[in-house]
């Protein structure tokens, strides 16, 4: 053979075998390559006090071509002294389930660790959700929380150390720098012989120079004047009283040109609308004196004082409020329709209004469920909204910082200029902030013993029912009792301090519609939840008489 050729031969030879042994080099370099889990650790909160509770998420997404090579995997959250474990949750293709082993306490920390072994479920994301609270004795500084994502290869052990690792560094929030604290004074509103039919509470806490809101208040076969005090400029404790007179002037009277308009603000958004299902009413303006009116008419029909609507005089001198109530215009049904307020000698104002349907939002609420009349309250009502605008996640657990924002709305939420903020864990700006701030003024929440509000910890059953009978002692309605009074199997479960409002409640039939519990328990310590929320809500507000 000529050495040209064998030349050429041998050359091809070696390049073929480099050729074999760098791909075979490049796959077991792929094959060495760690798997990547993208492994994170996040933190609500990165700023943490003591007594606070901060929610950690360790999370990690695996490719479904990665974990065929692999048994288990391990996911561990280490949280170092200072931070106590409260929950923990694991979620696998978005479904939740307990901790199978027990966090090992040690006097570094606390470790949390789960293992899961089937892998063909694996493949996409998981995450481990923790509560933690924040030790009281703990005095400032950074707390490093570790976490780790462990890889079982096929017919191994679990290795010693993790294939990833991730750090989460909570700083210490400074407390609120304590101030001199304003003077807040109790406003106490005498309906004299007449019942509250919405607007203000008739117990308010203004801040020394505010004003108080006016409560819309009525009594059968009378007209409300005013008041016997200016409700601005409050400077101590005062009981501010209705002055009311017999409806029965005819006198002449001379009148602006007649006008309707929907108030601006206050229970409804600027807008001529109601939503079926609502529980919030409407109020409408009329531009004359209160002494003069006689009747309200929808559709040419003249509607029934008391059970219908009410009408009181309107914050601006000269204006008479209609308040047109839920349970009449839940029975309209969806169209355009004209309101008409009469007064004497020929004077009327018009206004339009439109009823709207209300429209299925959420694709995990069925009309089957039982807390489907609550939800459709609560969304038409804008109280409570779904967390997408597709989900309402009926389930899931409400906070207290959640739970007292939907009572801030339902009252309009009124300002809070010259309130303090006595809880150290409400920082400036949050959802929250001025909801706890009213609620703690007007006595509504207390915080818990340590002196902190702790707005992400899960609201009980027994804390709702307690925030919620406070709440309807301070708008000083008077409810109708609609069952019998009865206990509950649990009772002496349930905490002193919640007790009264448990009994008052159920004896109001809010609870009523909550799942049988065949052994009639309340359950008092356990996590109340929106779907929960949304039907006492509903029950609630129907009982109040709006």
């Amino acid at each position: 053979m000529n050495k040209h050729i064998l030349k050429a031969v041998s050359m091809a030879l070696v390049l073929a075998l480099l050729a074999i042994l760098w791909s075979g080099s490049i796959a077991w370099a792929e094959a060495e390559r760690p798997l990547k889990g993208d492994l994170t650790l996040i933190a609500d909160n990165n700023t943490v006090f003591s007594g606070g509770t901060v929610n950690l998420t360790a999370g990690f997404n695996l490719l479904e071509s990665a974990v065929n090579s692999y048994s288990a995997l391990r996911i561990t959250v280490f949280l170092p002294a200072g931070l106590d474990y409260v929950s923990g949750v694991v979620y696998v293709g978005g479904a939740p389930a307990a901790l199978t082993a027990t966090p090992a306490n040690t006097p570094a920390g606390t470790s949390v660790v789960v293992d899961l072994n089937d892998m063909a479920v694996l493949a996409g994301a998981a995450q481990l959700k923790i509560a933690a609270k924040v030790s009281n004795t703990w005095g400032g500084g950074k707390l490093s929380v570790r976490g780790g994502l462990y890889l079982q290869p096929t017919g191994a052990s679990m290795p010693n150390s993790p294939n990833e690792e991730v750090v989460c560094t909570l700083e210490s929030l400074n407390p609120v720098t304590p101030t001199v604290p304003p003077k807040i004074y109790t406003v106490r509103f005498n309906p004299s012989g007449g019942i509250r039919v919405g607007g203000g509470a008739l117990i308010q806490a203004v801040a020394g120079g505010g004003s108080a809101i006016e409560p819309y208040v009525y009594r059968d076969g009378y007209i409300l004047q005013g008041w016997d005090m200016p409700l601005n400029y409050i400077t101590h404790d005062q009981v501010i009283t209705a002055i009311w007179s017999p409806d029965t002037d005819n006198g002449m009277i001379t009148v602006d040109p007649p006008s309707g308009s929907m108030v601006q603000g206050y229970f409804v958004h600027g807008q001529n609308e109601f939503t079926r299902f609502s529980h919030m009413p409407m109020i409408y303006y009329a531009e004359h004196y209160i002494a003069r009116f006689e009747s309200v008419e929808i559709g040419s029909r003249i509607l029934r004082p008391g059970s219908e609507y009410v009408a009181t005089a309107g914050t601006r001198a000269g204006t008479t409020a209609i308040h047109l109530k839920t349970s009449y215009l839940n029975v309209l049904n969806a169209g355009s329709y004209t309101l008409r307020v009469n007064f004497r000698n020929g004077v009327y104002a018009n206004s339009q209004l439109t009823v709207a349907p209300y429209r299925d939002h959420y694709t995990d609420v069925s009309k089957n469920d039982w807390f489907y009349k609550g939800v459709e309250a609560m969304t038409a009502s804008e109280l409570l909204r779904g967390v997408t605008g597709t989900r309402f996640d009926p389930y899931s657990s409400m906070s207290r910082g959640m739970m007292v924002t939907l009572l801030y709305r339902y009252v309009g939420e009124p300002s809070v200029a010259g309130f303090g903020n006595r809880f150290p864990d409400i920082a400036p700006g949050q959802y929250f902030t001025d909801a706890v701030m009213w609620a703690a003024a007007n006595g509504i929440v207390n915080g818990y013993t340590n002196g902190v509000f702790a707005p992400y910890d899960m609201m009980t059953h027994e804390q709702f029912a307690a925030v919620l009978f406070r709440y309807q002692d301070n708008l000083g309605s008077i409810p109708t009792d609609v069952l019998p009074s009865f206990g509950y199997n649990d009772f002496n479960q349930i905490n002193y301090y919640a007790q009264a409002a448990v009994n008052k409640l159920a004896t109001q039939g809010v609870f009523r519609d909550w799942p049988p519990d065949r052994e009639n328990r309340f359950r008092p310590q356990n996590p109340v939840t929106r779907a929960e929320v949304a039907t006492v809500m509903r029950l609630w507000i129907e009982s109040i008489g709006w």
